[in-house]
């Protein structure tokens, strides 16, 4: 049964179940309808709410009118894009065309995660070897890698893997395995004043320049590089200081 409406403010429309006389569909002139149950695109059974049928790639794009547009999309196997309690999951299909397995998981306070539905960081991925790549094509290839027991970051090409800090080049490391460091190397120690090379396991060595006396080498035994903790120390003049017994040859113990 299908009734048309000409009234003035209420043309529309509306298709009724013969039996029962309740209302399926009802088409207004301002363009909304309604339907009381499924609705097909291309298919007189449809399954679900709405179906969109094609043999060839069917899709459906939300578009505003500018240039914000959306498109869900089906290209061979499944696919799937769910949301719930403000999270946004991603799915792709499984080989037996049935199932689906999610795979990446954007959260409601915006981390994204791969691998994993409960992400503790902006990015988080997880797996049985996660690995994270950069790469121009073949040529440079970065990867951040971790299994059971190692965790590694490396260069897979034979180029120069480089550390930087406020874009500024700090060590490099060649395809070689020569490893060039500019400013200061610390091990053991806050201690980083001056420029240079420091090593710290209860004492001091350094080569490098101090900005108090000039020393441009020195081997001390604790303190801040200074005063009666530096027991051996040369300036860049070739100037030597020694605290204590200089001895050449017998017993350092005799005097």
């Amino acid at each position: 049964n299908i009734q048309i409406s000409s009234a003035t403010g209420n043309k529309s429309i509306t298709i009724y179940d013969n039996n029962a006389g309740a209302e399926k569909a009802n088409i207004k002139s301002n363009g909304s309808a309604y339907f009381a149950d499924k609705v097909g695109i291309g298919t007189s059974s449809p399954g679900y709410t709405l179906e969109v049928y094609k043999t060839d790639t069917p899709g459906i794009r939300l578009n505003d009118g500018g240039d914000y547009k959306a498109l869900f999309e089906l290209r061979g196997n499944d696919l799937e894009i769910r949301g719930s309690s403000g999270q946004m999951e991603f799915y792709t299909g499984n080989v037996d065309g049935a199932s689906s397995t999610e795979r990446v998981r954007i959260t409601n306070d915006g981390k994204v995660g791969i691998g994993t539905t409960s992400p503790a960081h902006a990015l988080h991925v997880n797996g049985t070897t996660p690995t994270f790549r950069l790469s121009n094509g073949s040529t440079n290839i970065f990867e951040v890698k971790a299994d059971a027991t190692t965790t590694a970051v490396r260069n897979t090409t034979n180029t120069a893997l480089e550390f930087s800090t406020n874009d500024t080049a700090r060590l490099t490391i060649t395809n070689a395995g020569v490893s060039t460091f500019t400013g200061n190397v610390i091990s053991g120690t806050d201690w980083n004043s001056g420029d240079g090379v420091s090593a710290y396991k209860d004492g001091f060595f350094h080569i490098r320049n101090d900005s108090e006396s000039g020393v441009v080498f020195s081997v001390q035994n604790g303190g801040n590089g200074t005063g009666d903790h530096r027991k051996v120390s040369f300036t860049g003049s070739g100037d030597g200081t020694f605290k204590g017994t200089v001895q050449v040859g017998g017993n350092p113990n005799s005097g």
